[in-house]
C-alpha cells in the first residue's frame, strides 16, 4: 500500500532516532443532558455526533443519535434520530452528512445516512443484495463504509465508492463464516478488523484495505490480545486494544510505526478512540457505575521529536515527500 510503502521508506531512514511522544492533554466529559450513557464517535471542525441512551418507564432503554455543534450557543446538544426506526446510532460525519443506523420494524439494525443542510434521511436497508442487516460507520466525500450480515449470518465488510455497493472480507475466511468489518475510511484506505476463528478461541485483529491496489495489510497492537481499528486520517489511526487490564485506547503513526496508549483518566478499566480531527480526538469511557461517558481529548497526538544520524536526514527528507496529505474532516 502506498501508505505502507511510504512509512517503510521513512521508518528506514530513522532506524537510529530517538522518539518521544507528548503527553500533555487536554480532556473535556460530554454528556447528553439527564442521559444515562454517552457514546461519543465522530468529529469535524465544531460538530461531533454519536448517540445517547436514556432509561424510561419500568426500566425500558431507548438510544437516540445527536448532534452536538459547539459553534450554537446555549443549546449546542440536538438530538437526531430516524423517523421511521428506533435505537438511532450515529457514528461518524463529513461535510454535512452524518452516517451510522437504526433499527427497523423487524428489529434489525440498517444503516443511514443524514444531511444536515437538506435535512434528508437514506436508509440502505435494501442497498445490498443478500442483506438482512447493516450498519455505517464512516464516510468521506461521496463513498461510505460499514458493514452487514448476510442471510447465512455472515458478516461482511461493506463499503460503496460514491456509485455502487460492494462487500469485502479479509482473506482466508471460509465462506459463509466470514467476520469482517470497516469502521473509517481517508481516501483509498479503508480501516476495520477481523475475527480470526482458527484458533482455540476467537481473535480480533485491525485490518488496513487499499481500495486502489486491493491489497490488505494486518496491522495489530504490539501490546494487544485484540485490535480494533476505528477512524484514519491522514498518516494517523485511532483504536481500542484489549490487554489483560482492559479496554484502552490508542493513536497510531503509521509513518513512525508507532503506537501510544491513550486512556481516559477516570476511564478504569474501559476506553476507546472514535474520532480524529487534526488534534483532536473523541471517543467514550465507562465509570465504576458502568455509565459511559462521552470525551474529547486535545494535545499533539503522535507528534514525534526525532534526531536522525547525519547520514540519514536526506532519506528522511525523501521519505516524507511520499507521504500521504492528511485531509480535513
Amino acid at each position: 500500500m502506498r501508505m505502507i510503502a511510504a512509512s517503510t521508506l521513512f521508518l528506514f531512514s530513522l532506524l537510529c532516532a530517538a522518539t518521544t511522544f507528548a503527553t500533555d492533554f487536554a480532556w473535556e466529559t460530554f454528556d447528553f443532558p439527564d442521559a444515562d450513557s454517552t457514546f461519543l464517535y465522530g468529529i469535524e471542525n465544531e460538530q461531533m455526533v454519536g448517540w445517547y441512551r436514556e432509561t424510561g418507564g419500568e426500566g425500558a432503554t431507548s438510544d437516540n443519535g445527536f448532534l452536538y455543534d459547539s459553534s450554537i450557543e446555549g443549546s449546542p446538544w440536538s438530538t437526531l434520530n430516524f423517523p421511521l426506526g428506533s435505537d438511532t446510532h450515529l457514528h461518524a460525519i463529513n461535510d454535512g452528512n452524518v452516517v451510522g443506523s437504526f433499527v427497523d420494524g423487524d428489529g434489525k439494525r440498517q444503516g443511514v445516512s443524514y444531511n444536515l443542510d437538506s435535512q434528508q434521511w437514506t436508509p440502505y436497508d435494501g442497498a445490498i443484495n443478500g442483506v438482512q442487516a447493516s450498519d455505517l460507520f464512516d464516510v468521506d466525500g461521496d463513498k461510505m463504509v460499514g458493514y452487514s450480515v448476510g442471510l447465512n449470518g455472515a458478516k461482511q465488510g461493506s463499503y460503496y465508492d460514491g456509485t455502487q455497493w460492494s462487500t469485502l472480507n479479509y482473506p482466508g475466511q471460509a465462506a459463509g463464516q466470514e467476520n469482517s468489518f470497516f469502521h473509517g475510511i481517508n481516501q483509498e484506505h479503508i480501516i476495520g478488523s477481523y475475527i480470526d476463528n482458527s484458533g482455540s478461541s476467537p481473535v480480533e485483529h485491525g485490518i488496513v484495505y487499499d481500495t486502489e491496489t486491493l491489497s490488505w495489510h494486518q496491522l495489530d497492537n504490539p501490546d494487544a490480545e485484540l485490535t480494533y481499528l476505528y477512524e484514519v486520517e491522514g498518516a494517523y489511526l485511532v483504536g481500542a486494544y484489549t490487554d489483560s487490564t482492559g479496554l484502552h485506547g490508542f493513536h497510531y503513526d503509521s509513518v513512525m510505526e508507532a503506537w501510544q496508549t491513550i486512556d481516559h483518566p477516570q476511564g478504569g478499566t474501559h476506553t476507546a478512540l472514535h474520532g480524529i480531527d487534526g488534534n483532536n480526538m473523541v471517543g467514550f469511557y465507562r465509570d465504576s457505575n458502568n455509565n459511559f461517558h462521552g470525551f474529547k481529548v486535545t494535545g499533539e497526538f503522535g507528534q514525534t521529536e526525532v534526531v536522525p544520524e547525519p547520514a540519514a536526514l536526506l532519506l528522511a527528507l525523501f521519505g516524507l515527500a511520499l507521504l500521504p496529505r492528511r485531509r480535513r474532516r
